[in-house]
């Protein structure tokens, strides 16, 4: 509890000096929640705040932060929202690799497992260069939300073989966290 208020200090500090920073307050709250999501605690206040945040930027800081926001919409489960925003999103970017990820990881959680599997053979290996993994490491969070826990961890090891690099991000995953968790249950 004690983190929670040295975090909400540390947020109103950030709103009341200013930001001057490749980050946005926006960015770090949500990072903030996803650590605090990875290690069992509370996020509600967090992502809400967050999100408050993205909601009070002036249009033309909106439109230049719309992934973000749309980022923060889905760790903090909010689903709807969040799709509403990546299709708009994937009006003028529809063929990016992370564009393609997402919405077939909305379409898992949605419980859709016709449509996200079409979005996973979408990310198959194509002919563009220097995915190192990226498309893998999408399919592996699709078939994370869709319950298949050996087809994942198979596409996670394939995405590490082919490039992608280890890093904090892995354990703020909100698409792979049940293959930790899953890991946590089975050592009890």
């Amino acid at each position: 509890m004690l983190h929670l208020r040295q975090m909400r200090r540390a947020i109103r500090r950030v709103h009341q000096r200013g930001w001057r920073s490749r980050q946005t307050p926006g960015d770090l709250m949500h990072l903030a929640a996803s650590e605090l999501r990875a290690h069992g605690h509370p996020t509600d206040t967090v992502f809400g705040s967050a999100i408050s945040w993205y909601r009070s930027r002036p249009a033309a800081e909106v439109e230049r932060q719309q992934a973000a926001f749309a980022l923060t919409l889905y760790d903090a489960g909010r689903f709807a929202e969040a799709q509403a925003l990546y299709e708009r999103l994937s009006a003028s970017n529809g063929d990016s690799i992370a564009m393609l990820g997402r919405l077939g990881t909305l379409a898992a959680r949605r419980g859709d497992r016709t449509k996200a599997n079409q979005y996973s053979e979408a990310l198959l290996p194509t002919t563009r260069q220097h995915l190192r993994g990226s498309n893998t490491l999408w399919r592996a969070r699709i078939a994370a939300q869709l319950g298949d826990r050996p087809t994942a961890e198979r596409l996670l090891r394939e995405a590490f073989a082919s490039g992608v690099h280890y890093g904090l991000w892995l354990h703020t995953d909100s698409d792979l966290a049940q293959l930790k968790d899953a890991d946590v249950a089975a050592k009890r």
